[in-house]
């Protein structure tokens, strides 16, 4: 009858709102049954990210990329990061690749003028930029370069985020060193 438990759960909630005349009866046992149906269907998303998460460590472990020597980054990010670049040397520069993830900043300016305080361009891959701030504040946590640097931004007045954005730009600049030129990630 139901295609797949999307439709079911679908079903499931519409049910009482197309007869009018039985949604008093529905209402005693609909707790029971909605909270059976939502247990149902967080259970199936869980097995499903279990399953996904596993797929992509399988993948990422299969490729043996150099990305994965970056501590803090683990295999959902480094697959991510992985998927999002793609062929590394499509990219000439560092520069280029931040740009691509959006993490650059903008530029105001007009005649003489330059503006002294800039936000990130978020022009790029939304997908890209989500996983390099995330592994960025994961590396930040696991390496004492990156922490030094993130101290040193908090210390200029930045904000946390502001901070992590720069932490996100120079591993960026990192991880296009260590893919172009195969190199594992050293900074000791």
């Amino acid at each position: 009858m139901y295609k797949n438990d999307l439709s079911l759960l679908i079903a499931t909630f519409l049910f009482p709102l197309h007869r009018p005349q039985q949604t008093i009866s529905c209402l005693a046992r609909s707790s029971t049954c909605y909270s059976r149906v939502l247990t149902t269907f967080v259970e199936l998303l869980d097995t499903q990210l279990f399953h996904t998460e596993l797929e992509m460590a399988n993948l990422v472990t299969c490729l043996h990329s150099v990305l994965m020597t970056i501590p803090g980054i683990g295999f959902v990010n480094g697959g991510i990061i992985l998927g999002e670049v793609g062929d590394i040397h499509r990219f000439s520069s560092p520069s280029k690749l931040l740009a691509y993830a959006g993490l650059d900043p903008s530029i105001y300016q007009s005649g003489n003028f330059h503006a002294r305080r800039t936000r990130m361009s978020k022009r790029g891959s939304r997908t890209l930029r989500y996983a390099l701030m995330n592994a960025a504040h994961n590396v930040v946590k696991n390496n004492d370069t990156f922490k030094t640097y993130y101290d040193a931004k908090r210390a200029e007045g930045r904000t946390h985020y502001n901070a992590l954005g720069h932490c996100a730009g120079k591993l960026v600049r990192v991880i296009w060193k260590i893919l172009t030129d195969e190199v594992e990630f050293n900074l000791d």
